[in-house]
C-alpha cells in the first residue's frame, strides 16, 4: 500500500509543496486586490490614465516620453475610457500580474534551490510589504518583473547544468519573446537579464557558449520591440544612456550615512557578501546557486 500511494502521490514533499503555493497565492490576492481605491491615484498612476485616454481619444501613437508608450497604449485599450476613471479597474491588472508573478518565483526558486525554499520564497514574497505595494499600484515595474521571472524561468530551463538541454528553435523564440514583452514594459529589462546570465557564468551554473546564444536571444527580443515601436526607441536609449551613466558614488554614500535607517542596506550587503563567501567554501549541492543569487543582487 505504501509503495501504491507513493506512485500515485508523487515525489514525498510535492502535495506539501504546492499547498504552500496555493497559499501563497490566496494571501498575495487578499493582500493586493483588498480596497484597491482606499487611496487617491499617484502622480505616475494619473500619468498612464491620462496618457492612455490621449490614446484612445485622439489617437495618438505616443504619448509623453517618461510613460513607456507601449504599456500605457496597453492599459488603455485593456480598460477603455471607462475603466480609466475608475482608480480600482485602473491598479486591477497590476494586482492581478502582481498575484500571478508568484506563480513563476516558484517555479524558479524549486528549479534552483527546492522545493522546501521555494515555498518560503513565494510565501513571503506574497506579504512583503515592497511587493505588495507595487502590486497595488498601476506602475511598470510589476509586469516587467512577471515577464523577467518568465524569462529566468526559461533560461533555466535551458542552461540548468543538472538537466542541460541544447537550445531550440522553440526555446530561443521563447526567449525573445518573454524578453521583448519585458523590454516593452520597461525598457532597461536587458540589465537583469544580462547580470543574471552574468552572475550564472560566475558562479559555475552556466556555460559561456549557450549563455551567449541565451544573450542573443534576448538582444534580439529589445531589437525587435524597437522595430515594432519604433516611436520610443530614442527615447528608451537616451534614458538608458543618462541612467546608466548618472550614479554619483559621492552623494549617494553621503546619503546613505545621512539617514540612520539606511544602516539595514549595508546589512544587506554584508549578508550578500558573506553568502558569496560561503558559497566559494561550501561543496554541497546549494553552494553554486547560493552564489548565483547573491552574486546577481550584489551586482545590480
Amino acid at each position: 500500500m505504501k509503495m501504491r500511494a507513493s506512485s500515485t502521490n508523487g515525489p514525498p514533499g510535492t502535495a506539501h509543496a504546492y499547498y504552500w503555493l496555493g497559499t501563497a497565492l490566496m494571501l498575495g490576492a487578499v493582500a493586493r486586490l483588498w480596497m484597491l481605491s482606499a487611496h487617491s491615484l499617484l502622480i505616475d498612476e494619473a500619468f498612464v490614465a491620462v496618457g492612455a485616454r490621449d490614446m484612445l481619444h485622439n489617437h495618438t501613437p505616443m504619448w509623453d516620453a517618461i510613460s513607456n508608450a507601449p504599456f500605457v497604449w496597453t492599459i488603455g485599450h485593456l480598460l477603455g475610457m471607462t475603466g480609466l476613471a475608475n482608480p480600482t479597474l485602473l491598479r486591477l491588472p497590476a494586482a492581478i500580474v502582481g498575484t500571478a508573478t508568484i506563480i513563476p518565483l516558484y517555479y524558479l526558486a524549486r528549479r534552483i534551490f527546492g522545493a522546501r525554499v521555494a515555498s518560503w520564497s513565494v510565501i513571503l514574497y506574497a506579504v512583503h510589504p515592497f511587493a505588495v505595494a507595487f502590486s497595488r499600484v498601476l506602475f511598470a515595474d510589476s509586469f516587467q518583473v512577471f515577464f523577467i521571472l518568465c524569462g529566468w524561468l526559461a533560461l533555466e530551463n535551458v542552461l540548468n547544468p543538472s538537466t542541460p538541454s541544447k537550445l531550440k528553435i522553440r526555446d530561443f523564440g521563447l526567449l525573445v519573446l518573454l524578453w521583448a514583452l519585458a523590454f516593452l514594459t520597461k525598457y532597461n529589462a536587458v540589465v537583469p537579464g544580462a547580470l543574471w546570465l552574468a552572475a550564472g557564468v560566475i558562479a559555475g551554473r552556466y556555460r559561456i557558449k549557450p549563455v551567449l546564444l541565451c544573450f542573443g536571444a534576448m538582444t534580439l527580443g529589445a531589437v525587435v520591440t524597437l522595430v515594432l515601436w519604433p516611436y520610443d526607441a530614442p527615447i528608451w536609449l537616451s534614458a538608458f544612456l543618462e541612467k546608466g551613466g548618472s550614479y554619483d558614488v559621492q552623494r549617494s554614500a553621503f546619503y546613505f550615512e545621512s539617514k540612520l535607517h539606511l544602516i539595514f542596506f549595508g546589512i544587506t550587503e554584508v549578508a550578500l557578501v558573506a553568502a558569496i563567501a560561503i558559497a566559494l567554501r561550501a561543496r554541497d549541492a546549494l553552494a553554486k546557486p547560493l552564489g548565483h543569487a547573491a552574486l546577481f543582487i550584489l551586482m545590480y
